[in-house]
């Protein structure tokens, strides 16, 4: 076994953790970079510490380590990223102190590139790799070395890589007391057609080397993540010399021999017995192949539960008042909301009731934007002087239909007020990215931050989201930000971080004040209340939903378990009084029907209406609901019970889910009608629509149901594949109103009705 360096035991040891980095136009493309150094920077600061220049000693098992660890943090790259890029990086990544190394003589091109060798040739898969990717497994073989010279070890960490756990110390100090100079935390093996010839260049060189063994490529480290003694390969001259000779062969210009299999040969040369030294507590997750090395595809429950601490609110000096209604859209927030200076709130949607009151009640501006909306279709008009909008979108990148929030804030907001910036932020999502891609300094313009954090019902399952956003998101926050209220929003669920675990809400909103204004306020800290009294039910209807006993630090107030109870007395209420409601008009609509078949069965047949006269005469065929008055035997929800007929998407009416729902459109006058066009339901529930009756005239006339038509539905149709139907109806089939009867038991809604016929004078 290869012997590591020795390192005096009173030196520190300086580390290099480093990336080699492709340059971008796009700022936006440096997102998996930045999203890495955040994940590591947390990693280091859980194992390394605070700050890894001090003291920090490793333990292993109680054991203290003899040295010191000092970390440093290098980006290469290819000359290609601006000076304007690397302060846009080294400003979101948080990791200190970072180099940006120009390694731009390892890619230029030289000589013509090798075109054949003795031992290898090119294949259909290697011929595929860029001049640039082999100058990575060139530079990843033995490159580096040339920039390194200040270090003792390197860790590698790829650009798609999101480490999830590396203990630091612990490697280190294992690599030290076993004597290993190469720490990978598993084992792969390459593709044997980038590997042509490798093996028996191996045995070539074991041979010249007089070594009795035979080396390997079966067993290779997987590059992407990898702790090298420098020191040891510094001085190792047959590294040297095998490094010369894969060089000197062509083969990774005209075979993309890769550093995995080349580092892979020369390790199990130096170790027969035990090539390969797998340190499997390093896990993280390799983005490009989309998979976790040494984790099962789940997020640790404790670092979820850290995370999430953040958020958990802690005493405010200061009273929490409802601002923005009794509704969706309101917020809690600190009484001294009125000495804030101005307002920004990306992703309005058609409702601004946070904003008018602030505007009304404070005479605070407000910024709104948001791409999918306009100040036309705003259910308050804007007030002048006040707010202001844009149509964009918020993106960490501004483009031609976005902008930053750096952008917005520098173009809207005035350096004087910087500190007493208000954002509420609601954007399904798009918190993390916009956020994340903040800097400390505009983050520190706000005051008071009210977020919705959405998809946290994700995080178990999805460990780049939560280690690459969502974790340093929360850091980022914590830093700055204390949180003083949390309120789940009952339109979605709840999910535990494991069984027996602290539960969670799938979406979060919160209220964050700034450390600074917290500390200057007056007075003692008023207790957490959760709920709260004046917190809402976002969405009145659906269940009530509140934070478990795990998340205040104190037990529940007295205000605050009469809230619980009075919120769940309110909508237990509400549920039986739609109960009732739904009780009686299923059964007056099972009447109506009951009450239609006993006339079908006892109308004579003398009665049957007369047909209308031929069609000479008539005015000019037409189409006759657009625009008619419809009513609806029950409706659905908050939905109307009446309106005008219209095409609209996904529906235009939608029923109680019960049997025997109709709807009736009045005509205006007496009609002949000649074909029925309906549109199904455009998003789900297609099936809903079987079992249709057409009746030309009023449900309270029996006499009706003769000349009523089924209407003869297609399975395409009922399966969503075919959203439209027509069909002739029969010559007789006039009145003054035409209505579609579903004898199904789950309730009737369409896209369209059109019914085309005559006017009959």
């Amino acid at each position: 076994m290869s012997k590591a360096s020795t390192i005096a035991r009173t030196a520190t040891i300086r580390v290099a953790v480093a990336v080699l980095s492709r340059g971008h136009e796009q700022l936006s493309d440096y997102t998996p970079l930045i999203q890495r150094n955040r994940a590591l920077d947390v990693a280091l600061r859980h194992n390394v510490g605070e700050a890894a220049t001090n003291d920090n000693r490793a333990q292993v098992n109680g054991n203290r380590s003899e040295h010191a660890i000092s970390v440093e943090h290098l980006i290469f790259h290819e000359g290609n990223v601006t000076p304007e890029q690397q302060i846009y990086i080294r400003a979101r990544s948080r990791l200190a102190p970072l180099t940006f190394i120009d390694v731009s003589a390892e890619f230029a091109p030289t000589l013509p590139a090798q075109q054949e060798s003795a031992w290898c040739q090119p294949t259909s898969k290697s011929e595929r790799f860029s001049h640039g990717y082999k100058c990575m497994c060139r530079f990843w073989l033995d490159g580096f070395l040339r920039y390194t010279e200040n270090w003792d070890y390197l860790v590698r960490l790829d650009d798609d890589c999101t480490v999830a756990h590396l203990d630091l110390p612990h490697c280190i100090q294992r690599m030290q007391h076993d004597g290993l100079t190469y720490l990978t935390p598993c084992r792969q093996k390459d593709h044997p057609d980038v590997t042509v010839g490798l093996e028996a260049f191996l045995r070539d060189f074991a041979s010249q080397e007089n070594l009795d063994h035979q080396p390997s490529i079966a067993n290779c480290p997987y590059t992407n993540c990898a702790i090298i003694d420098l020191n040891h390969y510094r001085q190792n001259t047959r590294f040297q010399r095998f490094c010369q000779a894969v060089h000197a062969s062509g083969c990774i210009d005209i075979n993309r021999w890769g550093d995995l299999p080349l580092w892979g040969g020369f390790l199990s040369l130096e170790s027969p017995e035990q090539p390969l030294n797998i340190e499997d507590s390093i896990s993280y997750f390799h983005g490009s192949h989309r998979g976790f090395v040494n984790q099962s595809p789940t997020v640790y429950p404790q670092h979820i539960e850290a995370a999430l601490d953040s958020l958990r609110p802690r005493p405010c000096p200061s009273a929490l008042i409802r601002v923005g209604g009794s509704g969706d859209g309101a917020y809690l927030v600190p009484d001294f909301i009125g000495e804030m200076r101005a307002c920004f709130s990306p992703g309005v949607a058609d409702r601004k009731p946070f904003e008018d009151e602030l505007a009304h009640a404070y005479k605070i501006p407000s910024f709104l934007c948001d791409y999918s909306t306009s100040p036309e279709r705003l259910k308050t008009p804007l007030i002048e002087d006040l707010q202001f909008f844009d149509q964009k979108w918020l993106e960490p990148e501004g483009c031609d239909n976005s902008q930053s929030l750096q952008q917005w804030v520098d173009r809207c907001a005035s350096q004087e007020s910087h500190g007493a910036w208000i954002l509420q932020m609601d954007i399904e999502g798009g918190e993390y990215a916009n956020l994340g891609s903040a800097s400390s300094e505009l983050l520190a313009g706000f005051g008071i931050i009210i977020l919705e954090l959405h998809w946290l019902n994700q995080l178990p399952s999805s460990p780049a989201f939560f280690y690459g956003s969502v974790r340093p998101l929360l850091q980022q926050l914590s830093a700055q930000f204390t949180c003083v209220h949390a309120h789940p929003n009952n339109a979605c669920g709840t999910w535990r971080s494991q069984p027996g675990g602290r539960s969670f809400p799938d979406v979060l909103e919160v209220t964050l004040v700034r450390h600074d204004l917290l500390a200057a306020r007056p007075g003692d800290a008023l207790p957490v209340q959760l709920p709260h009294p004046l917190d809402i039910q976002n969405v009145p209807t659906r269940p009530p939903l509140f934070l478990d006993e795990t998340w205040p630090e104190i037990s529940p107030t007295a205000a605050s378990n009469a809230k619980r109870i009075s919120d769940s007395l309110s909508y237990t209420s509400r549920k039986l009084e739609q109960l009732d409601r739904r009780l009686t008009t299923q059964t007056s609509s099972l009447d109506q029907l009951l009450k239609l078949c006993h006339g079908l069965l006892t109308i004579q047949e003398e009665e049957r209406p007369q047909a209308p006269a031929p069609k000479q005469g008539h005015g000019p065929i037409e189409e006759l609901c657009h625009g008619r008055p419809y009513t609806l035997s029950s409706s659905y929800g908050n939905r109307p019970s009446h309106g005008l007929v219209r095409a609209q998407h996904p529906f235009f009416f939608h029923t109680e889910l019960m049997a025997g729902q109709w709807i009736r459109i009045d005509l205006g006058g007496q009609c002949l009608m000649e074909e029925l066009e309906i549109s199904n339901r455009s998003d789900s529930c297609f099936g809903r629509a079987a079992r249709l009756v057409a009746l030309p005239g009023d449900l309270d006339d029996p006499r009706h149901l003769r000349r009523s038509v089924r209407v003869q539905l297609s399975d395409a149709f009922l399966q969503g594949r075919e959203l439209r139907h027509r069909q002739r109806l029969p010559e007789d089939f006039a009145g003054t109103s035409v209505v579609l009867l579903s004898l199904a038991s789950e309730g009737l809604h369409l896209a369209d009705i059109q019914v085309r016929g005559f006017r009959i004078p």
